[in-house]
């Protein structure tokens, strides 16, 4: 793919190279808006494992538990300084099976509860 145009490339593959231009970018902190949102899951959970310390929106309540130490949720607009900030209880590094850890379960089920009671998003 490496002679292919950014308009010949899927959107998958310009959303790879958009994430590897951040990366090597340089900087010590990645600012991101649903990077991982046109990857596949092979692909996402590599760049998810990329070591590097990113600030991210996602709607992804699976994603936002393993990947973060902290978790700022927003329910309702405007969002200014109405957010709850959620510690996440895995020590690092994680694996693929803590996805299934009985905690990270246990608060992603009190969270979807609490967008629906607080938001109704979900």
């Amino acid at each position: 793919m490496e002679n292919q145009y950014p308009h010949e490339l899927s959107g998958g593959m310009r959303q790879r190279v958009s994430f590897l231009r951040a990366v090597v970018g340089g900087s010590d902190i990645l600012m991101l808006d649903e990077p991982f949102s046109a990857l596949d899951s092979i692909t996402r959970f590599a760049g998810q494992m990329a070591g590097q310390t990113l600030v991210f929106i996602t709607h992804d309540i699976e994603e936002a538990l393993f990947l973060s130490d902290h978790i700022l949720l927003f329910t309702q607009p405007p969002i200014e300084g109405r957010f709850t900030e959620i510690t996440v209880p895995l020590s690092r590094p994680r694996k693929e099976n803590d996805r299934d850890h009985p905690e990270l379960v246990k608060l992603k089920r009190e969270l979807i509860n609490r967008m629906r009671r607080e938001g109704g998003i979900i």
